[in-house]
């Protein structure tokens, strides 16, 4: 038995009346494919600008970049999946699909589910390793974030594999011929609302604990609002997953399986590219707050091109400086009084201190080593430029 029966559509109203001909004409497709390919357009421009800024002033990426391409790529694949699934028949009834389009609907919606997941997931990586490296928290405070977003994107691919484990064998899942034992659908539609939920509740945490370090730090509170701002954007997210977890009862549990399911494809998308677009506005803030201030450049005392040309510096060699004066100490101590025994103290001439003597000299090695600064760091700690 399929798991979405051909024979059980749900409430179908009459053929050949006019309320009919208005359910059947119903069509969600057009919005499905504008709006998703939208999102993700202006998420991957955020992207861009991103990997821009990174090459631009940085010279090379970081982890977090590559796992935001890395959920671009997921992005991108899921759109594509969708695409396939809604030329096939989602977004419109089950009852108005021919078998064959019955059949691709549940295949390709099924698939598109993998790298969706992996679309809303992965963004969450991103931004812990790129708290980890700016708000430096504590051991335990750090652990806890990264063991939280694992466990997340653990139990989105949990739901995954359910999607195909659900029937034995998988193939009877859309292939109507093939008769096949499946699990009931009311432990998999628990299951999705709480990887869902608890996908939401990591993207509010993400958000809110940048706010809280922001607060204690000293800086104008319009630099503090901006940044807050910037870094808050995952808990726009968390609000959208919320919802999205509220439209999976229906969604999933409806014999119309095209046409209600067709919002979860949105709201995914929506969800995943609104990740994508917090994990990115944060690199972007100072790069963004060089072009608000650019009138005011002549008022700063080092220009902010200039200090961010002193962040491409990617050495990581020790180096010594030392700082000599023309003569030392015991080159004066030799000019005075010949007698330099005070209370027993000797003071040697040389450079090599006998028994109860000590050297005197103005030379002084300081052991340094030099590594590059995060832009978006140096914004935070007031580095890059002085009021």
């Amino acid at each position: 038995m399929p798991v979405i029966d051909p024979a059980i559509i749900g409430d179908v109203p009459e053929p050949g009346t006019p309320e009919y001909a208005s359910w059947a004409a119903q069509d969600r497709r057009e919005t499905i494919l504008v709006t998703s390919w939208l999102f993700l357009s202006l998420a991957t421009i955020i992207v861009a600008l991103r990997i821009y800024t990174r090459i631009g002033i940085y010279k090379y990426l970081l982890a977090d970049d590559y796992w935001t391409l890395a959920a671009t790529l997921c992005g991108f694949v899921s759109a594509s999946l969708s695409t396939v699934a809604i030329q096939n028949g989602v977004g419109r009834h089950f009852a108005t699909l021919s078998m064959t389009q019955r059949e691709n609907v549940i295949f390709w919606m099924t698939i598109a589910f993998v790298p969706a997941g992996f679309f809303s997931g992965l963004p969450k990586v991103a931004v812990v390793a790129l708290l980890s490296r700016l708000m430096k928290p504590a051991r335990w405070l750090k652990w806890t974030l990264w063991v939280v977003v694992v466990w997340s994107v653990a139990s989105l691919a949990v739901f995954m594999f359910l999607q195909f484990a659900r029937c034995t064998p998988t193939q009877s899942m859309w292939n109507f011929d093939i008769q096949g034992e499946c699990m009931p659908r009311g432990p998999i539609i628990a299951y999705a609302i709480y990887a869902n939920v608890f996908s939401a509740f990591i993207n509010v945490v993400l958000a809110v604990y940048p706010a809280i370090v922001l607060a204690r730090m000293q800086m104008s509170l319009k630099r503090k609002v901006g940044l807050t701002a910037a870094l808050g954007i995952g808990a726009i997210a968390g609000i959208i997953a919320v919802y999205k977890a509220s439209l999976i009862p229906e969604s999933l549990g409806s014999n119309d399986f095209s046409y209600d399911g067709a919002a979860l494809i949105l709201w995914t998308a929506i969800e995943g590219c609104t990740m994508m677009i917090a994990t990115s506005m944060p690199i972007l803030a100072p790069l963004i707050d060089m072009m608000l201030n650019s009138r005011s450049r002549a008022r700063l005392v080092t220009p902010r091109t200039e200090a961010y040309a002193d962040l491409k510096d990617e050495s990581h060699e020790m180096g010594i400086r030392s700082s000599r004066t023309s003569e030392s100490q015991v080159d004066m101590l030799q000019r005075g009084d010949s007698n330099k025994e005070d209370r027993g103290l000797g003071i040697s001439p040389r450079l090599v201190a006998g028994p109860g003597q000590i050297i005197c000299t103005n030379e002084v090695s300081i052991t340094f080593e030099t590594q590059p600064v995060d832009p978006l760091e140096a914004m935070i700690h007031g580095y890059t430029w002085n009021r």
